[in-house]
């Protein structure tokens, strides 16, 4: 059989073969060139906040956050809360582990008098980051900042303070953690007051509380994109709107919300369907101040607030995704002695059974009482109070209590961490970083 012919070469093929390789070339370099200029902006402008003059206070806001899906870390876990949200096993030890993570002090010369506002929350990697008020004089309405540190071993150790926001002449408190566990993205909420100079600090000066938020996409490391929200919660002179949490918000697990971003403020809850991008503010239930909310297997939600009077907690049920709230209701299983406390989901289905952890001063704001439920807050069956290792300096005036405001979460050892407010370093206020496993917790008695 004959060969084939070759097929006749077109004059100058190759010549312009070539010429469309070298000028594709060209054109991707530019497209690659262009896309690094554009993420290089994109980047500084998401990780930048603008400052004043004084180079730290806020001068200008932005309305928009950047796209979690562009910075998500990529050890991001799937799903609305870690599978493995179990206890430590009861065949273990008990354990009970302190320290001081933010010291205060009234004698040495130091950045801050004393620390208040504790908030703790394990990020999507497992790392533990604590927050806290860092108070120059040391009262509310004062010169306060906001500082962290985030533990990678679990509460073992503690790397070095950091500010999130701070300057001059700002009020910044009640820092309130939150993570999106879908997107790996964590947020923390807090009150701002643009100016506390004398004048301004008032009753009626209606600029003086801002909800404001600052976000992360590295697990709590670093901070960025300052933004308030004015246009669903404008600047009150009271403590009604403007004053955020305190502690944690939460992400719902259940029902026809599920996966929806809730923080609260002292009158309304703020919350997120769609991940961070747009918010909105409900009107909760009046009448109480720093609370709590928790939502149950059933898909009903559950505010635990510190009461107006000493007595019990008050709660309040909503059975319709937050739309209406029951009248609020003195739960006298939790005597509260007029104080802020903090509720968490222990554990989930993982283990076996839900079980809930509460932490409040009960009695006098000189101890703490953790307490955990197994029908999801309807009752509490178990209760230990905290009892610090090292003495503390116990002091019953009422502007200095040796134990206060509290934080929990659940760590990724499957044990809980706390954070509280305890007098040391001379009876200034510190913050102490508490460590329980279950067993501790049960103190020998059995699970009902």
């Amino acid at each position: 059989m004959a060969p084939h012919p070759r097929p006749a070469r077109r004059p100058g093929g190759k010549s312009n073969f070539l010429l469309v390789i070298s000028l594709s070339v060209i054109v991707a370099l530019q497209l690659v060139l262009f896309a690094g200029l554009e993420l290089q902006a994109e980047q500084a402008g998401a990780g930048q906040l603008s400052l004043g003059a004084d180079g730290n206070s806020p001068e200008t806001r932005t309305n928009q956050f950047p796209s979690p899906a562009a910075s998500r870390p990529a050890e991001s876990p799937k799903g609305i809360e870690p599978e493995d949200q179990t206890a430590q096993g009861l065949d273990q030890p008990p354990h009970y582990e302190e320290q001081f993570v933010f010291k205060g002090s009234i004698t040495e010369k130091v950045p801050y008098r004393a620390y208040r506002g504790p908030s703790i929350m394990r990020a999507p990697n497992g790392n533990l980051g604590v927050m806290a008020e860092g108070r120059v004089e040391g009262p509310d309405g004062s010169r306060i900042d906001i500082v962290s540190k985030v533990s990678l071993d679990n509460g073992k150790t503690w790397g070095e303070e950091r500010g999130i926001i701070k300057g001059p002449y700002n009020t910044y408190g009640d820092p309130t953690q939150l993570v999106d566990r879908q997107t790996g993205r964590m947020w923390v909420f807090f009150s701002a007051m643009p100016d506390c100079s004398p004048a301004n600090m008032v009753p009626t000066n209606p600029n003086r509380y801002h909800l404001a938020s600052m976000i992360s996409d590295d697990n709590g490391l670093t901070y960025h994109s300052y933004h308030e929200y004015n246009d669903i919660m404008p600047p009150d002179s009271s403590d009604a709107f403007g004053r955020v949490g305190t502690s944690h918000g939460i992400q719902v697990r259940y029902g026809p919300t599920k996966g929806r971003l809730v923080v609260l403020s002292h009158q309304r809850l703020v919350y997120s369907d769609d991940h961070g991008k747009t918010w909105f503010a409900i009107q909760k239930v009046r009448g109480t101040g720093e609370g709590n909310i928790l939502d149950r297997s059933n898909g009903d939600f559950v505010k635990n607030d510190r009461p107006v009077r000493p007595g019990g907690r008050a709660q309040s049920l909503s059975t319709d995704q937050m739309k209406t709230w029951s009248p609020w209701e003195a739960n006298l299983d939790l005597p509260d002695t007029n104080c802020q406390g903090t509720l968490i989901r222990y554990t989930s289905e993982a283990s076996g059974r839900i079980r809930w952890a509460f932490l409040n001063a009960p009695l006098t704001r000189n101890s703490h009482t953790l307490r955990l439920s197994y029908d999801e807050g309807k009752t509490w069956a178990i209760s230990r109070e905290l009892k610090p290792d090292s003495p503390r300096p116990i002091i019953t005036r009422n502007d200095i209590p040796s134990a206060g405001y509290s934080s929990m979460t659940h760590t990724a050892d499957n044990q809980i961490g706390i954070l509280i407010e305890q007098n040391g370093n001379g009876g200034a206020r510190c913050l102490m970083f508490v460590k329980v496993n279950l067993p501790w917790i049960l103190n020998g008695n059995k699970e009902p």
